[in-house]
């Protein structure tokens, strides 16, 4: 993975990259924010924890009411806020057209360009085993996955 420092601005940039076997520099266009959540390469589904730390799936469905952990990028610039970095622009999350305050959205400790948003599943929301999710900050929408609701 790779971090963007907080002092880059947006628009057209040069990226560098050096190893033992060259350099290579390419043009790239830095955004404020370009959502996206991870998917395991293994399942396709999306990296979504339930509360007690068990990954979501059709076999381990959240339960409405309780919390669960979104693993994201490119949420953008953060700021500190105590020990964390939280993220500089709101996110949203929208479960089924439900648009969902997190608690949290900041970056992953110890985890280099990963974002976590944390958020409790609505009792209102209709329970499925691929209930679309989608995150939202600053008019743009991350990549629609699905979630297991109990």
């Amino acid at each position: 993975n790779l971090e963007i420092p907080n002092d880059v601005p947006v628009g057209t940039q040069t990226l560098r990259l050096q190893s033992p076997y060259g350099t290579v520099e390419l043009p790239i266009s830095m955004l404020a924010v370009a959502p996206a959540i991870f998917r395991d390469t293994e399942s396709g589904r999306a990296v979504i924890v339930n509360t007690g730390g068990v990954v979501n799936s059709p076999a381990a469905p959240v339960n409405r009411g309780s919390a669960i952990t979104i693993y994201s990028t490119g949420l953008g610039r953060t700021v500190t806020q105590g020990r964390n970095q939280v993220v500089a622009e709101p996110v949203r999350v929208v479960i089924q057209d439900v648009e969902v305050n997190p608690s949290f959205a900041g970056k992953a400790e110890g985890l280099i360009g990963v974002y976590i948003v944390n958020v409790t599943v609505p009792a209102a929301i209709p329970p499925g085993l691929a209930v679309p999710l989608v995150l939202r900050q600053s008019g743009v929408e991350s990549n629609s996955v699905s979630v297991a609701i109990r």
